[in-house]
């Protein structure tokens, strides 16, 4: 019995811990939202830090100067708040590295500029721009530096659009395409359909024929046009 009511006080204060250290994490990434990954894993880093040198100090005083004996509180709040630490930093990090970000901008001018580049799929072919006698797909530029909720508004905004894939990333010196496969079963007035079998004749520049063509064949492609 003894056994039993200790690990249930154990796993409540491990459970409470994780609700009380959480909300902090979770406040922290609902307020830096809008910055970009690498940035996100930095906030991370700090307030994890902060918690675990907080708790270590806790610990290291009531050991020396209280009567208390059982430090279990103490230590699972320095795990808990070392996982948040460790968890969030890493996978933010993970998230900035493969979409190119960086953790501080550097000057206006030499900022590639963020766009989301979208191929329509409709039934057995493909939703495209015509401008000056050539195709290409739906490019906009995106507003915030999450390029995954640029393409949700998209998708909501355009209407009857699912299987929202992200394909790979087209890196340029002036600017970066985040590439998506789209499917809808909603035209568009502004957008010419080509069939998937007419797709390689029809009168399109090099760099947007290689960028579609990667997105129905590929799978996160990296093509760097930097150099």
């Amino acid at each position: 019995m003894i056994l039993e009511i200790s690990i249930f006080v154990l796993l409540r204060i491990i459970f409470l811990s994780f609700l009380a250290v959480g909300f902090f994490f979770m406040l922290l990434n609902g307020l830096v939202r809008n910055s970009n990954y690498k940035r996100k894993a930095f906030y991370n880093f700090l307030l994890g830090v902060g918690f675990v040198s907080l708790f270590v100090i806790s610990y290291l005083y009531d050991r020396q100067n209280t009567d208390m004996v059982n430090f279990t509180k103490h230590y699972v709040l320095i795990g808990v708040s070392g996982f948040y630490l460790v968890t969030l930093t890493i996978y933010n990090y993970i998230q900035g590295a493969r979409k190119n970000e960086r953790l501080f901008k550097g000057g206006r001018s030499s900022k590639p500029k963020d766009f989301i580049y979208i191929l329509l799929k409709y039934q057995d072919g493909y939703l495209l721009e015509k401008t000056n006698d050539k195709y290409l797909a739906v490019i906009q530029k995106m507003k915030t530096n999450f390029h995954d909720e640029e393409v949700s508004k998209f998708a909501s905004n355009y209407g009857n659009c699912f299987n929202v894939s992200y394909k790979g990333i087209v890196l340029k010196k002036d600017y970066n395409y985040y590439c998506y496969l789209i499917e809808t079963v909603n035209l568009n007035p502004k957008l010419e359909y080509v069939d998937q079998f007419q797709l390689t004749k029809v009168m399109m520049s090099a760099e947007d024929k290689e960028i579609i063509l990667s997105i129905i064949l590929r799978n996160d492609f990296v093509i760097d046009k930097r150099i």
